[in-house]
C-alpha cells in the first residue's frame, strides 16, 4: 500500500473518529453562585498548548451563545474568562479587563452541555457537565465553581473536575497533615455521601457505616499506598474525612497522593 493511500486512510479515519484534538479546553465553570443573585457565572478557557491561539470568530454552540470578536488570541499556557456580566466579574474577582470577555446569552444551568467551535464550526472542546455525583457537588449552590484537574484529562467525565476556593477563615493558619497519619475516614464514591450533599463536609456530621478508617497514603494499588483502594471500572470519587476537621472530595487521580501532604481547613 502507496504512503499516500496511508495517509489518506489515516486523515479519515481521523475525521470519522470524532476525536477532538484541540489545544484549547474549557478549564472552569461557575454556574450557580452564592449568593444567586450575584451575576458571576463564568466559563473560563486554557491554551494548554504550545502555541498562541487566534480566537476569532470562535463560538459557544450550545449552552451559551457567544462569539469570539476578531483579533481575539489566547496565548501559550493562557487562560482568558468568559462572564455573564464582565463589569461585575472583574469587580469582584479583581480580573484584568484583557482577560474578561462577554456577555454571553442565555445563563449557566446545573448541567447542561457547552460546545465550543472554532471559526469554521468545528468543534473544538464539548463539556456535558452535572451539579450532582460524580461532578464536584460543592460547586452546586456552594458557591464554588469546578476547575479541571488537569488539561491532559478528559473533561467530559466528572472524576476530571473539582470544586475550587475551598473556604478558609481568615487568618487562620494553614496545617499540613504528615504522611503516614491514621485517622482518615474515607467513603467509596458509588454514590452522593449525605443528604443534603454538602452535609458530609460540616463538623457535626454522623458517619454511617459505608465510612471505613485508613491510613495515608490512600491510594488505589501501585505500590506506595498504606491504604489500597479497589476502584478502578467501579467509581471515580473518593470522599475523606480527618478528626472531623478536614474534609475533601477528591478523584482517583488526587486519591494516591493523600499521603504526603494535604491542607486542614475547618469546615
Amino acid at each position: 500500500m502507496s504512503c499516500f493511500q496511508l495517509r489518506t486512510i489515516a486523515v479519515l479515519a481521523l475525521i470519522c473518529s470524532g476525536t477532538v484534538l484541540g489545544e484549547v479546553v474549557i478549564n472552569e465553570i461557575h454556574y450557580d453562585g452564592d449568593p444567586k443573585t450575584d451575576a458571576i457565572e463564568f466559563v473560563e478557557l486554557h491554551n494548554a498548548g504550545g502555541k498562541n491561539i487566534d480566537l476569532s470568530g470562535w463560538h459557544f454552540s450550545n449552552g451559551i451563545k457567544y462569539t469570539f470578536p476578531a483579533n481575539t488570541s489566547l496565548e501559550s499556557g493562557g487562560y482568558l474568562v468568559l462572564a455573564e456580566n464582565p463589569a461585575e466579574l472583574r469587580r469582584k474577582f479583581k480580573l484584568s479587563a484583557s482577560v474578561v470577555f462577554g456577555p454571553y446569552i442565555n445563563r449557566l444551568s446545573n448541567g447542561e452541555v457547552l460546545t465550543l467551535r472554532d471559526a469554521v464550526n468545528q468543534s473544538v472542546d464539548r463539556v456535558g457537565y452535572g451539579s450532582g455525583f460524580p461532578w464536584p457537588t460543592a460547586a452546586s449552590g456552594a458557591g464554588s465553581s469546578m476547575e479541571l484537574i488537569h488539561s491532559s484529562l478528559d473533561n467530559d467525565l466528572g472524576g476530571s473536575w473539582r470544586s475550587s476556593g475551598m473556604q478558609v477563615i481568615a487568618g487562620e493558619p494553614v496545617v499540613f497533615i504528615a504522611s503516614g497519619r491514621s485517622g482518615w475516614r474515607y467513603r467509596e464514591g458509588t454514590s452522593e455521601a449525605s443528604s443534603p450533599r454538602s452535609a458530609w463536609r460540616t463538623l457535626g456530621f454522623n458517619e454511617d457505616n459505608s465510612w471505613k478508617n485508613g491510613r495515608a497514603p490512600i491510594g488505589y494499588g501501585d505500590g506506595d499506598d498504606r491504604t489500597t483502594i479497589s476502584m478502578q471500572g467501579k467509581f471515580s470519587s473518593v470522599y475523606l474525612r480527618f478528626r472531623r476537621g478536614w474534609r475533601c472530595e477528591c478523584t482517583r487521580t488526587m486519591a494516591r497522593w493523600f499521603g504526603s501532604t494535604a491542607k486542614r481547613s475547618r469546615a
